[in-house]
């Protein structure tokens, strides 16, 4: 499909080329997988003195916040035109997202310049979307990576 083309890239090749696959919602309108990409990560919890005769508790003149790691799930399209295709693509994106250069995986999103760095831990969610073997088979699925040095 021409127009997913040069929308996503994964350790440097265009997704939609290399393996049919493009980022999707799973309905109009909405715009989860941005949502879930650019959301702040919490916080982690800072070293304080809670002392029981005192107010409150005890924390430092000055304080330096970090990012704890997260989870992102994002809504991928795999789309082929025949059902062949289909599984051809479908064993080498999940070969990829298994092994990813050295196991990482550089989501880069032209459209927002920014590029995430990721590891693979799973689908939460699939979804045929249409039939296999009568043309074009496609299928929507939810996957699960971890951030474990969050960009926000």
């Amino acid at each position: 499909m021409e127009i997913t083309k040069g929308l996503l890239y994964i350790n440097d090749k265009d997704a939609a080329q290399e393996w049919g696959v493009f980022l999707t919602e799973k309905k109009e309108g909405e715009w989860t997988n941005y949502e879930a990409l650019l959301k702040p990560s919490t916080t982690k919890e800072l070293t304080v003195v809670d002392n029981p005769d005192a107010d409150g508790e005890e924390l430092p003149e000055e304080i330096e916040l970090h990012l704890q790691a997260r989870d992102v799930e994002l809504y991928f399209c795999l789309w082929a035109e025949s059902a062949q295709a289909y599984f051809v693509n479908y064993g080498r994106f999940f070969t990829m997202l298994r092994t990813g250069k050295e196991g990482w995986l550089e989501v880069r999103l032209p459209e927002i310049d920014r590029t995430f760095r990721l590891r693979y831990l799973g689908a939460t969610e699939t979804e045929q979307l249409t039939p296999i073997g009568e043309g074009g088979v496609c299928s929507r699925m939810r996957l699960k990576f971890r951030e474990p040095k969050p960009l926000y």
